[in-house]
Formats: C-alpha cells, structure tokens, sequence
C-alpha cells in the first residue's frame, strides 16, 4: 500500500500537508504552521481540481511512520518536537 504526502500551494490557501492513500483519498493532514497531525478513522474524498500542490515524500506503508520536513508521528517528536526521521529528511 503507498502512500502520498502533498503540501499545498494554491494561492489563497494555507499550505496544509495532507497525506493520500493510493486510492487518493485523504487519510491524514497537518494544518500550516503546525506540528499536530489529524487522522481520520476512515479515507475521505479529496479533491485535486483547480489546486496546486508538492510532492513532498511518497513513501510506503512498510515504513512504521509518516514523516515530513517539519513533523513526524513517532513518540521522540510528539515528546522533543525533532526525531532521527525528520533530521534526517532535512539532510
């Protein structure tokens, strides 16, 4: 299972990281400007349409978790706010 994880770019839009399954549908997104990840319990509809957005990092599930430049849901960064996993992406 692969995952995607985009970073809007849409002007008049605040640049949320969201995170789609391979069926491109919404699982999880971090608002702009913030640490905090929200996951949903089930997929939601997304739509790409009239939007601009970077690929930040496809990875796959085989991965134990879900990393960007700024976040990551391992308990050493909901504890200390940095990890191995981001310090490492930002190399």
């Amino acid at each position: 299972m692969n995952y995607t994880v985009i970073q809007e770019k849409t002007k008049g839009f605040p640049s949320h990281v969201y995170t789609l399954n391979e069926h491109g549908k919404l699982i999880s997104y971090q608002k702009a400007n913030t640490h905090e990840i929200i996951k949903f319990k089930s997929p939601l509809r997304f739509d790409l349409k009239g939007r601009q957005f970077n690929t930040i990092v496809p990875y796959d599930q085989k991965e134990k978790y879900i990393t960007t430049a700024t976040s990551c849901t391992c308990k050493g960064f909901v504890f200390r706010k940095k990890c191995k996993h981001t310090l490492e992406l930002n190399k």
